[in-house]
């Protein structure tokens, strides 16, 4: 080697020197990579092949880095002693070539000893960092996106020579929230947002010469930043909690479900609400065993209420941008969304349905101290859904026998009996009910067109909440404004 060579011509050495031991040792790999380096049309898109890190970690030794080998002196574990007592014994350690790694520090400094991050587990135990882990992490982005996306090695390592200086500076980690939607079907990609994409992703895991497995991934992925736990000494961590720790990925999470509760708004069913984590590439908690893999599963279409498409995803992604600028996930506005998420994300009963559904009601249409609150409730609803003088005495008596049933079940009453009455009664006025769960279904579809009209009001959600605890007869002296607004499709 001369002092000519520059980082991307030893990453390059190094990637030629694998393909070709797998050309001979492992000839299946071999083909499934040369495949996809290859420049021929393809009838079908090729699914994306990774090698497993730490497979990838030994196959770059046995061959970059083969003729580099020192002998070290390592303690042996024993069940006695103290580590004095330990007997030494002569192992093997294979080490990154003198120039190579030199070079590589000069181009990915680090200036921390450890990272502190939440991992795949939950757990929150520091990762030591070090130039040699950083490398390995590198080499291994460099060359899987050189096989899958046929990217350049000099732009690969331009980009992520970026992306560590970006983190360096910031002190912020990227990661991404990744929440698998296993009860509703994506039929296309969607990465117009910065924050919220819809991805449905498949690739090839190869762990070991004989050994692989198909990983797929079908859901919605929040891509965001948190604080980077930077240390250098032992005494630095000891000032951090796990408080902080868990303070900066609960506001991120929180996000996804504010997310998924504008999803239900949109009648999608979500089953699954904990999204794994997804760390950058050079973080160490990134190549930790994974305690979910989603393989690939096989439903009938009958099992899923939904497609989720791309049309959809937008108009999700408005709405949720609308309550957002509405205050609606605001700490002022927390019952409202809190009630809204049970009933979004929760499986509940159909009288705990009532009772969250009158939660977010009452928020909205009960401010104040005048007049009885199932009368001030049932008006004030009325008139914000309602489109016309008919709609709104259907509505009213519908409001109102629903927060009798919502009485009679705190008080104790038989409140199945009282839904079967409440179901003849609204029969008799208009509604067209078979059973009672058609009429918690159209109550939960009532509160859904409420709180997609919220999003049409010219003020704020905790400002319109002020205004009717000011003026109980807010709403009456909209009417004109309220049933002209145009309504949104569901």
């Amino acid at each position: 080697m001369t002092g000519e060579w520059t980082l991307k011509d030893y990453f390059r050495e190094g990637i030629e020197k694998i393909l070709k031991y797998l050309e001979v040792e492992h000839t299946d790999i071999h083909e499934i990579i040369i495949e996809h380096l290859s420049e021929e049309p393809q009838l079908y898109e090729r699914r994306p092949y990774k090698i497993e890190y730490n497979f990838f970690v030994d196959l770059t030794k046995r061959t970059w880095f083969k003729d580099n080998v020192k002998y070290v002196d390592i303690p042996v574990s024993n069940l006695g002693g103290g580590l004095s007592d330990l007997p030494l014994k002569k192992t093997k350690v294979i080490f990154i070539s003198d120039d190579i790694i030199e070079l590589f520090r000069e181009k990915f400094p680090i200036d921390f000893k450890q990272l502190l991050s939440i991992s795949e587990h939950n757990s929150y135990s520091p990762r030591f960092f070090d130039s040699e882990h950083l490398f390995y992490s590198t080499f291994f982005e460099i060359f899987h996106r050189y096989i899958n996306k046929k990217s350049e090695i000099a732009d690969v390592l331009d980009t992520l020579i970026q992306e560590w200086k970006n983190f360096l500076d910031e002190k912020l980690i990227p990661i991404q929230l990744r929440l698998h939607l296993d009860q509703v079907v994506i039929t296309a990609d969607f990465k117009e947002d910065d924050k919220f994409q819809l991805i449905h992703s498949e690739e090839y895991i190869i762990q070991t010469k004989n050994s692989f497995f198909y990983k797929s991934f079908s859901g919605i992925v929040y891509k965001t930043k948190i604080r980077a736990f930077l240390y250098n000494t032992e005494e630095d961590l000891l000032g951090v909690t796990n408080n902080e720790l868990i303070e900066e990925y609960s506001k991120n999470y929180a996000e996804i479900k504010n997310f998924l509760s504008v999803m239900y708004l949109y009648n999608y069913e979500i089953s699954n609400i904990i999204p794994k984590i997804e760390h950058p590439w050079w973080s160490p908690y990134k190549y930790e065993p994974k305690l979910i893999e989603y393989k690939q599963n096989f439903y009938n279409p009958r099992d899923f209420p939904k497609r989720l498409n791309i049309w959809d995803f937008r108009s999700i992604l408005k709405l949720y941008t609308e309550l957002k600028n509405k205050n609606m996930f605001n700490e002022n506005c927390f019952p409202l969304n809190r009630s809204l998420m049970e009933l979004a994300l929760s499986q509940k009963s159909d009288i705990d349905r009532v009772f969250d559904a009158h939660i977010l009601l009452e928020f909205l249409f009960g401010p104040g101290f005048q007049g009885e609150l199932n009368f001030r409730v049932s008006m004030n609803a009325s008139i914000f859904i309602s489109n016309n003088v008919q709609e709104f005495e259907k509505y009213f008596y519908f409001f109102k026998s629903l927060y009798g049933l919502r009485s009679a079940a705190i008080h104790g009453g038989d409140w199945l009996d009282r839904a079967d009455k409440i179901v003849k009664k609204l029969n008799q006025r208009g509604w067209q009910f078979s059973n009672i769960g058609e009429m918690f279904d159209m109550m939960e579809n009532i509160i859904r067109d409420i709180i997609k009209k919220l999003a049409l009001l010219d003020i704020s959600i905790s400002k319109l909440r002020d205004e009717v605890n000011n003026n109980p007869l807010y709403y009456v002296k909209r009417i004109n404004f309220l049933f002209n607004k145009e309504g949104i499709d569901c």
